[in-house]
């Protein structure tokens, strides 16, 4: 994986509403950001982040991308009315080999998973050597693990020590 110096461009493809997600990993990183999806999922003006675009064509954002991290497209979450056709998607989101040929040679692909394969990447592009998907995917489930003990700990450590009677059932 590329060290993280100099400026990085990062290109978020696939739904961007809300973008709250977006705008806390671009701060975090530091990051110039293109959002980039069809118009229907796009908010409807430019972010004041200060440090972002809205794109609707990726080709033309491919090239300069150091990142390209795809989401899922979360059907269960919108309405039939709220998403273009799953072709469409496809045709013109879709991380294909013509299009990881058109990204630059330092570029990863990102997705935090589950990745609708065929939709937002083909499957062989998981195993490329580009791809930081899998390793991504591993990441997060530690991180929610450590999220997870974290919370339960701070839970234990703020119950009231449990009594004879509360054990049995009785009054308190």
């Amino acid at each position: 994986m590329p060290e993280l110096d100099g400026e990085w461009e990062l290109r978020r493809v696939s739904g961007v509403l809300p973008p709250q997600v977006a705008c806390r990993a671009a701060h975090l990183l530091g990051a110039h950001v293109t959002l980039c999806a069809p118009p229907l999922l796009l908010p409807p003006t430019s972010p004041g982040w200060g440090f972002a675009e809205l794109s609707t064509d990726l080709d033309a954002c491919l090239p300069r991308a150091d990142a390209l991290m795809l989401l899922r497209i979360q059907k269960e979450r919108a309405d039939g009315a709220e998403l273009p056709p799953a072709e469409d998607l496809i045709e013109g989101y879709g991380i294909d080999d013509a299009r990881v040929g058109r990204m630059a040679p330092q570029a990863i692909i990102m997705h935090p998973g589950p990745v609708n394969r065929g939709v937002e990447i083909s499957g062989a592009l998981m195993d490329d050597p580009r791809s930081r998907i899998e390793r991504q995917v591993e990441n997060g489930v530690y991180v929610r693990m450590a999220a997870l003990e974290r919370c339960l700990r701070a839970a234990a450590a703020s119950a009231r020590p449990l009594h004879s009677a509360d054990a049995a059932g009785g009054v308190r």
